[in-house]
């Protein structure tokens, strides 16, 4: 019997960031969403109640559903305009600037490019002196040989 009671796992107790964290959740986001949702449907029961039922008055009654689907889209959209609309003073911004630090930077570079090619040059004359001492020793033994035939 005493091996049947090991043999059963005891689930771990929630870490107490897991139980802060349902209750926030709780608070933050399913809380708001459903008093939301119950003032929504709250008006909208009380615009049918005051606008005298579905009968000649639907047209307001679809009128003021219709806000309701389009006002989220069109704050969305609005948001994404102002980004846009950032965006595309800031390449303005950048363009007018941009010449002028472009010329800045281009003469920087033509100058660590003559300074390389200098260097490399320098590095480069004792190995080419050494190259044109050993082909002027060839040609000499060359010669000599091509004579004594």
């Amino acid at each position: 019997m005493d091996q049947d009671n090991s043999a059963v796992k005891s689930t771990p107790k929630e870490p107490y960031s897991l139980q802060v964290h349902r209750k926030e959740s709780f608070w933050h986001i399913t809380f708001p969403v459903l008093l939301a949702s119950v003032l929504l449907v709250v008006f909208l029961v009380l615009l049918i109640i005051f606008s005298g039922g579905f009968g000649d008055n639907l047209t307001s009654f679809g009128a003021a559903a219709a806000i309701f689907v389009i006002l989220p889209h069109l704050l969305v959209l609005l948001i994404w305009l102002a980004i846009l609309i950032g965006l595309a003073i800031g390449v303005n911004a950048i363009g007018n600037k941009l010449p002028g630090l472009s010329a800045t930077i281009l003469d920087f570079l033509h100058r660590i490019q003559i300074g390389s090619h200098k260097v490399s040059n320098q590095a480069a004359q004792p190995s080419i002196k050494v190259a044109s001492v050993s082909a002027q020793i060839k040609q000499i033994f060359k010669s000599l040989k091509a004579r004594l035939r």
